[in-house]
């Protein structure tokens, strides 16, 4: 009976440790539940978390799509400069041009005039 015994007790404390493992990772309805609510509240963080991401990633590339019209604006509004200066350049010329020629004609008018005055049948 001892050899008997020897192994009821064994297959005793074989059961006992498959026992003490099963209350280890055991856990009432209330925790359960506990965890179970926690875990739903942290996949609703996380959806918040992901929404306020993709948010965000749409702010920074229209931030950046501004950025980009702004300076594609800047390069257009630095050739219309460049434009204008150059037809400024050029109306100066043709200013001083025209005044050259309209100094120019009002002295032939003056000697002409005074020619014509001077002696009518010349």
């Amino acid at each position: 009976m001892n050899e008997q015994q020897k192994n009821y007790k064994a297959e005793f404390n074989k059961m006992l440790a498959e026992v003490e493992t099963v209350k280890s990772k055991w856990h009432s309805p209330e925790s359960y539940e506990k965890l179970q609510q926690d875990l739903k509240e942290a996949e609703s963080a996380l959806k918040l978390s992901k929404d306020d991401i993709q948010r965000k990633k749409e702010v920074i590339n229209n931030l950046k799509s501004v950025k980009e019209n702004k300076a594609e604006n800047k390069e257009d509004l630095k050739k219309d400069n460049e434009q204008l200066k150059e037809e400024v350049d050029k109306l100066k010329k043709q200013i001083k041009e025209i005044s050259r020629k309209d100094t120019s004609f009002k002295d032939f008018r003056v000697i002409f005039l005074s020619k014509y005055k001077s002696n009518p049948y010349k």
